[in-house]
């Protein structure tokens, strides 16, 4: 009887411990799946600092410049130095191939100052008529902004972009892939 009691004994705890076993091993497993969960959130949480700190970094470099631009406005006593000043800054922080600046005189835009592969001379010359149903018309009506990603679309601002350029277009404007047109008022 003592053998049969020793022996359901040890049946009893080796199924114990084979139970105990399985949990541990259960509870293993998802201890790892959510080690492998937190480790991808902290990785995502890392990148999305990276992130924040790039946005940030790129914030503080505009609104440097912004304040560096208040100041010249403020020291500058002639509009075009200023203005060249402001295109020096922004390709700082915008980055761009050529920029140029227009002066509204009477119905025509022309040119104040220029930064880009065209030369001064030759952008001082060029004149751009305000008439109805031009792009500069609809700059300087609306007070927005205008955004031609690709100059080379199919799109009605696109199309009216290559017709202010007209012949020129691929010629002188040629480097020119993406454009943007930002009205100033004083």
């Amino acid at each position: 009887e003592a053998e049969d009691a020793l022996r359901r004994t040890n049946e009893e705890l080796e199924q114990w411990v084979a139970a105990r076993t399985e949990e541990l091993l259960e509870s293993n497993r998802h201890l790892e799946l959510e080690i492998g969960e937190r480790r991808k959130v902290e990785k995502d949480l890392r990148r999305s600092e990276q992130e924040l700190e790039q946005r940030v970094e790129r914030r503080t470099r505009e609104l440097a410049t912004l304040l560096e631009i208040s100041n010249a406005a403020a020291l500058s006593k002639e509009l075009a130095p200023f203005l060249e000043r402001i295109l020096e800054l922004l390709d700082g922080v915008v980055g761009y191939d050529g920029a140029t600046v227009y002066r509204l005189e009477s119905d025509v835009l022309k040119a104040v100052v220029h930064r880009g592969p065209i030369p001064l001379d030759v952008v001082l010359q060029l004149h751009l008529p305000v008439e109805r149903a031009s792009l500069a018309h609809e700059l300087l009506s609306t007070q927005k902004p205008i955004s031609i990603p690709d100059v080379r679309a199919d799109t009605p601002a696109a199309g009216a972009l290559r017709q202010v350029a007209g012949e020129l277009f691929d010629s002188l404007f040629g480097y020119v892939r993406a454009w943007l047109g930002l009205p100033l008022a004083v």
